[in-house]
């Protein structure tokens, strides 16, 4: 499994690292820790373009060592652009199956671009994304061993394709493991959101059966966590 991790290099970025480290993967995955410098403020002097090249080098070297300890084959990666359009090219010209970015920046305007650009790898990435947040102050003391994994399922082929990718994964016993589906109100086929009339028609009579494909999942992947 390839997994590319975007890192902003703020001080949450140490958390996405050391999380990725804590969970388990199939053998033989590797890791590309990955930087998006965006060179336009640097564009007129080229010496502090590449200082600040150097620096970004020296961080993700040093984050990596965590994920390296865990015994990851890990490389790092120093891009220029813009990261909401240069994360998605990497991720897919690197073959990904999974990225990680992180939830937010450390300013209030660092908040906003980093959501942007979080927003616009889950559009565009080849794969699966995975937003990850810091743990709230309040859980870190009474959060007791393994994972809670919530599956949210609305019965299309992408639930049956999360289903299978966290079935396939090597969790620990500890783990936990809930699906859940919340069934829409009900609406005119007229207002149905995002289709059309004809598409709404063929959509509603398909729905059952992904459902209790997936909930078969479940109940497999289930019973090989106990």
């Amino acid at each position: 499994m390839k997994i590319l991790i975007a890192l902003d290099l703020s001080p949450q970025s140490a958390g996405i690292v050391r999380e990725a480290a804590s969970r388990p993967w199939p053998a033989k995955s590797q890791f590309l820790l990955l930087h998006v410098l965006d060179p336009y403020p640097l564009a007129k002097m080229p010496i502090s373009l590449e200082r600040a090249k150097k620096s970004v080098r020296e961080q993700l070297s040093e984050a990596a060592q965590l994920l390296l300890k865990a015994g990851w084959k890990t490389d790092t990666d120093v891009a220029l652009g813009r990261a909401r359009q240069v994360i998605s090219k990497i991720a897919t010209s690197w073959k990904a199956d999974f990225v990680l970015v992180g939830s937010s920046g450390e300013g209030a305007l660092m908040r906003v671009l980093l959501g942007s650009t979080a927003r616009s790898v889950l559009r565009q990435a080849p794969c699966s994304v995975e937003i990850v947040r810091p743990p709230l102050k309040r859980e870190k003391a009474s959060r007791k061993p393994g994972l809670k994994v919530l599956i949210a399922t609305d019965g299309s082929v992408f639930s049956l394709a999360a289903i299978r990718s966290v079935a396939k994964r090597p969790w620990p016993k500890d783990d936990v493991f809930r699906a859940i589906a919340i069934p829409e109100p009900f609406m005119p086929l007229t207002e149905f959101p995002n289709f059309e009339l004809k598409e709404s028609k063929i959509l509603i009579p398909r729905r059952s059966k992904p459902q209790n494909d997936i909930l078969g999942l479940v109940r497999r992947s289930s019973q090989k966590q106990v």
